[in-house]
């Protein structure tokens, strides 16, 4: 399989998680009426605050926009330098450097995350213990 294919598969894939999440969101909240049978409408709302989730819900769904936004410029610039056009290869290269330093800033920013979690868990686990020796 190519790596084009591969990369559209994981598009799609992707995009199916957004979907899920979204229509759950759209049930949860009872979004029933016409102006929220667009899904994008109803992130396009959470993404600005105008429907406000839960600090974790929020966080999923950035998370998965942060992934399609970032899979459809790498599909988009594969798409480019496939075409062997001279211009577009050196606009391709370019663009495959924006987007390693893309990647690098979300990276970063997400093993943020992963180290506050790890404090928050360590923290809890001393509390258990803690609460464990001391309960009668």
């Amino acid at each position: 399989m190519s790596i084009l294919k591969q990369q559209e598969n994981k598009l799609e894939s992707l995009a199916k998680a957004r979907k899920v999440f979204l229509t759950e969101v759209k049930q949860e909240c009872n979004l029933d009426n016409e102006e929220y049978n667009d899904l994008g409408v109803i992130e396009d709302e959470i993404l600005s605050g105008d429907i406000i989730l839960e600090w974790f819900e929020h966080r999923d769904l950035a998370y998965i926009s942060d992934m399609i936004d970032c899979q459809k410029a790498l599909l988009d610039t594969l798409k480019m330098a496939e075409t062997g056009d001279k211009k577009a290869l050196h606009n391709a290269n370019k663009a495959f450097e924006e987007l390693v330093h893309e990647a690098r800033r979300i990276k970063k920013k997400r093993n943020e995350d992963i180290q506050k979690a790890h404090e928050v868990i360590a923290l809890m686990d001393e509390i258990i213990k803690i609460c464990d020796e001391h309960r009668k």
